[in-house]
Parts: C-alpha cells; sequence; structure tokens
C-alpha cells in the first residue's frame, strides 16, 4: 500500500482574541468627542446669542484726599490691643471704634483676663514709651500715672500698646463724648 502522506497545511489557529468594542482607549475617545461636540455647541450658542454682555467696571475715582497734621503724626503707626477688663458686653469695640476714629492701628480686640479691673490701665509693650503715651492722652490720663501707664514688654504680642478697660470706663470723657455723638 502506497503510504499516505500527509499532507501539511498552514492554517491560522483561531486564537486570535477578538478586540473589545468597549476598550479604555475607546471609551475614553468617545468621552473626549462629546465634551468637544458640547464646548463647540457651547461657543456657537453664545456667538448666536451676540456673546457675553462685560459690564463697564470703570470706577470714577474719588476726589484727591487732603493731608491733615494727624496723617503724619505718631498715631498711625502705633498698633494697639484693647481689652475689656470690666464685662460690659461690646465695650472693647466701642473703644476701638473710638480709637480708630483717631487713626491708631488696633489690631486686637478682646476680653481681658478677668474682669476685675478697677481702672483703665494703659500698658507699653514695645518701642518707645512716646507711643504709650500718646495713647494715654487719647483716653485723658496722664502719661505720668504710674498705676494707669506702665511698661511691661512682651515679645509675644504683635501690638505696642495695651489698653485694659477698666470699671471707670464712664470717667473717660473723651471716648464718652465720642460714643455720643455716634448715631
Amino acid at each position: 500500500m502506497a503510504g499516505r502522506g500527509r499532507r501539511k497545511t498552514w492554517r491560522k489557529s483561531k486564537s486570535s482574541k477578538k478586540k473589545s468594542l468597549f476598550s479604555g482607549a475607546n471609551v475614553a475617545l468617545v468621552l473626549l468627542s462629546i465634551t468637544s461636540v458640547a464646548f463647540v455647541a457651547s461657543v456657537v450658542n453664545r456667538h448666536m446669542r451676540g456673546g457675553m454682555t462685560i459690564q463697564n467696571f470703570r470706577q470714577e475715582a474719588p476726589p484727591a484726599l487732603t493731608v491733615t497734621a494727624h496723617d503724619n503724626s505718631l498715631l498711625r503707626t502705633i498698633e494697639v490691643e484693647v481689652l475689656n477688663g470690666c464685662g460690659i458686653s461690646g465695650l472693647a469695640q466701642q473703644f476701638t471704634d473710638y480709637l480708630r476714629d483717631k487713626h491708631l492701628d488696633v489690631v486686637r480686640t478682646e476680653n481681658a483676663d478677668n474682669f476685675h479691673y478697677d481702672k483703665t490701665i494703659v500698658i507699653l509693650r514695645r518701642d518707645e514709651f512716646e507711643k504709650v503715651a500718646q495713647v494715654a492722652k487719647l483716653l485723658d490720663i496722664s502719661p505720668r500715672d504710674s498705676i494707669r501707664v506702665f511698661v511691661d514688654p512682651d515679645g509675644s504680642l504683635l501690638t505696642d500698646v495695651t489698653i485694659v478697660i477698666g470699671s471707670d470706663y464712664l470717667n473717660i470723657s473723651p471716648v464718652q463724648r465720642f460714643l455720643a455723638s455716634q448715631p
């Protein structure tokens, strides 16, 4: 018998995988296409409506400020903290309003460590004594009154002067006049 010969065939194996339609790259491409179409539609829609209205931001400049004697004074350079030492609600804020009206830089307004201060005191925390003297004069307190005006340096505080309002706040006439003049 004749030997049967095997024929060699070269067939491709069917082991190749089908590519999925929902692969990561395809999904990203579809999302990018949708975003691009939405953007183009938005631009066309805005263009068809006449564009976006831009408000006129031009403002009239206020008249030139006049320089007064206070502008060059020492008061503008003094940083003050006001502490309520008598417990009357809102009193520290009223003192702050008065001091700011006199061009002082009030950087902190809070309650004191207690509400048992009988007298209002002015404490120099840093820099020169002239600053505490100026603040004391604004409160109608003599800078030479060693009970009410004194030096207690504290580098941790970021203020030049500390004012602790005491129970005698009604006797501080400049503040009382200022408060009476307010609406």
